[in-house]
């Protein structure tokens, strides 16, 4: 689902656009950036989470536990739902750069958005400098 070469590609029409003085591009490359903050922002998010709901039962009882696992559950979700807007907007943004789609998925299914962020985030770690 994360298209790496169009990720790359999309980074290098944004900055040749800046280089060629394009107002938009440093706003288009600091939204790229963003975006890829949610999608790893998501994964971190998920292991705190289960780390949390793991753990969370030898320190807390009743009402204290159940506050802290909403809370935890609220936080994951706040976290997909802006990876799930930011998958459907870096494809509108690689579309105006003529570049294809770096999410390969529909971003209406939940699962298909937390798979490419994991995706992404491997991809990204595997391929790190």
């Amino acid at each position: 689902m994360f298209d790496y070469h169009n990720y790359l590609a999309l980074i290098a029409a944004i900055c040749a656009a800046a280089k060629d003085g394009d107002a938009d591009a440093a706003e288009d490359l600091g939204f790229l950036r963003d975006a890829v903050k949610n999608f790893v922002g998501y994964v971190a998010a998920v292991d705190l989470s289960e780390v949390g709901i793991d753990t969370a039962p030898g320190l807390l009882e009743g009402e204290a536990l159940r506050t802290e696992v909403t809370a935890l559950d609220r936080d994951r979700s706040t976290h997909h739902n802006a990876a799930i807007a930011s998958a459907g907007a870096i494809n509108r943004i690689a579309a105006l750069y003529g570049v294809g789609k770096i999410y390969g998925g529909d971003p209406e299914k939940r699962r298909e958005v937390a798979q490419f962020c994991m995706e992404l985030t491997e991809t990204l770690f595997r391929n790190r400098r």
